[in-house]
């Protein structure tokens, strides 16, 4: 699946394998990651 981010730079504090936790919207453009962090 393909998510949008609210703001790229949230992005900068993961990257590829890391386990994340996250709060997602839905909208009319798709579903769009609003909080974002790494997980345990």
């Amino acid at each position: 699946m393909v998510f949008r981010v609210q703001d790229p730079s949230m992005l900068k504090q993961v990257k590829v394998g890391d386990k994340v936790q996250f709060e997602a919207e839905r909208a009319a453009a798709g579903i769009t990651i609003t909080k974002l962090q790494k997980g345990r």
